[in-house]
C-alpha cells in the first residue's frame, strides 16, 4: 500500500549517525524509551466474497523525558475503492 501522509514529512530516520528528526527536532535513537506498534488488519466479506478491508496502524515513539511521538494511519477500500480517512 502507498501513502502519503504530511506528519511522515516531518519524521525522518537518519542511519548514518543513529538518530531520528521529528518536526526539526534531532533525537538519538538511545533516548527512545518504549515503541509501540499497534496495527489492525479486517477484512469484510459477504457470501464469502471479499467487498472491502481497513487497514491501521499506530506507532507510538516515548522518548526519556517522556514526550511521546505519534504516527498514524487509517485507511479503506470498498468494492475496490480506496478511502484515505485521515490526511
Amino acid at each position: 500500500m502507498l501513502f502519503q501522509k504530511k506528519q511522515y514529512n516531518a519524521f525522518q530516520v537518519n542511519a548514518h549517525d543513529d538518530s531520528f528528526t521529528y518536526q526539526g527536532l534531532t533525537h538519538r535513537l538511545n533516548e527512545v524509551a518504549h515503541l509501540v506498534l499497534i496495527r489492525v488488519h479486517t477484512t469484510q466479506r459477504m457470501n464469502f466474497a471479499k467487498i472491502g478491508e481497513t487497514l491501521s496502524a499506530t506507532l507510538f515513539v516515548t522518548l526519556e523525558n517522556a514526550k511521546e511521538i505519534r504516527l498514524s494511519f487509517d485507511e479503506s477500500s470498498f468494492l475496490g475503492l480506496n478511502f484515505n480517512k485521515k490526511q
